[in-house]
């Protein structure tokens, strides 16, 4: 989409930087600086901030529990209880990203059609 100007800092907008995990905290506060502009063209940033959080925090949860059955497969302790909420948590992981998905699409429209009722209300809102 085009670069976006910090001082000192020039990093990609949103959908060019959006699959590098290694950054997503600058990414997170920077989408969330660039929505504080409260222009409709910054709307699905912040729904893209938030859908990147949940699939950072998730992601490092499965790794998490992936070290925590690679530890128990060593001391041969409660192997199977852990690979059954390794199993559960991938499962909640993949439903999550779906829902996400939708989520981001309602939210969008929303907030478009919400902007615009406050923007131009003649073409959404009955002016009384």
């Amino acid at each position: 989409m085009g670069y976006l100007y910090v001082p000192f800092l020039y990093i990609l907008d949103s959908n060019d930087m959006a699959d590098q995990l290694d950054n997503v905290d600058y990414i997170f506060l920077f989408r969330l600086w660039k929505v504080l502009n409260f222009n409709v063209t910054y709307a699905r940033s912040i729904f893209d901030c938030i859908q990147l959080f949940f699939i950072h925090f998730l992601h490092f949860f499965l790794v998490f529990l992936q070290l925590i059955v690679f530890l128990d497969q060593i001391t041969l302790v409660l192997q199977y209880r852990f690979i059954f909420i390794l199993h559960l948590s991938k499962l909640f992981y993949h439903l999550v990203q779906l829902h996400f998905q939708i989520f981001i699409v309602l939210g969008y429209f929303v907030f478009y059609v919400g902007y615009t009722c406050l923007d131009r209300p003649q073409l959404f809102c009955k002016i009384s």
